[in-house]
């Protein structure tokens, strides 16, 4: 029988532990629609919102609070906090910095010319 517990004293990463809290809101409120009430499926809908918010952008509001409060990092977005910042539409984003001061350089020797 296997064991629930993550093995050799590390943590579950954050993904795993969001599909376990999802998939457990998700029966609990498919419970709760069926016993109390039908609108208990619009939980459904925030967590199935919740996932494809953090499948698209690497962030949900409960990957927030877990990273936060319980100190859970990321398998898939290691730094999940400094990727949004970067524009990846702008060209210069991926060049070293010594290119881009490089190029700065190069372009103000034109303007002198």
């Amino acid at each position: 029988m296997s064991s629930i517990q993550p093995s050799e004293g590390h943590s579950w990463p954050l993904e795993r532990v969001l599909f376990a809290f999802g998939g457990s809101m998700t029966l609990l409120s498919a419970g709760l629609s069926a016993v109390v009430s039908p609108w208990f499926l619009t939980l459904t809908a925030i967590v199935g919102i919740n996932q494809w918010m953090f499948a698209l952008k690497g962030a949900c509001p409960a990957s927030v609070v877990l990273r936060r409060v319980f100190s859970l990092r990321s398998a898939i977005f290691p730094e999940a906090g400094q990727a949004s910042c970067v524009n990846r539409s702008d060209p210069r984003a991926s060049r070293p910095a010594s290119a881009l001061a490089g190029s700065a350089s190069s372009a103000r020797e034109e303007t002198r010319a």
